[in-house]
């Protein structure tokens, strides 16, 4: 498994994409996940439909890699209850790719909650 240091304790799974890195999971207990702008030089561009929720995604036949992010802590197991904010990677933009009524809203959302229940656009796979 690849490992980066970072600001959390994070285990993700990613999938290599024509425009960058997708980050399809992401398993921590932290309350407050910075997610990498970047992993091995390549920009993180897009996110998993599920990406924070305690479900994990059907990852058959996808050809991913594991990347532990970590500040020195120990290994994380998965507590999806547990986060409370998530700062998104600097080459995603939620507004850009909005469909629907929340392209018009002032603020779009940005729950973990909404993050965990899949309720952003068709962009972000899984």
């Amino acid at each position: 498994m690849r490992c980066i240091d970072g600001e959390n304790e994070l285990i993700l799974t990613c999938e290599t994409q024509a425009e960058g890195v997708c980050i399809l999971r992401c398993e921590t207990r932290d309350p407050v996940v910075l997610l990498p702008d970047e992993i091995d030089g390549a920009p993180v561009t897009a996110l998993g439909r599920y990406v924070l929720s305690g479900r994990a995604p059907d990852l058959s036949g996808r050809d991913t890699f594991s990347v532990r992010v970590t500040c020195g802590g120990p290994l994380p197991v998965h507590e999806a209850d547990s986060i409370r904010a998530v700062t998104l990677p600097k080459h995603i933009s939620i507004r850009s790719t909005m469909t629907g009524p929340w392209k018009s809203a002032p603020k779009p959302p940005s729950t973990v909650g909404d993050w965990a229940a899949s309720r952003f656009p068709a962009r972000w796979k899984d």
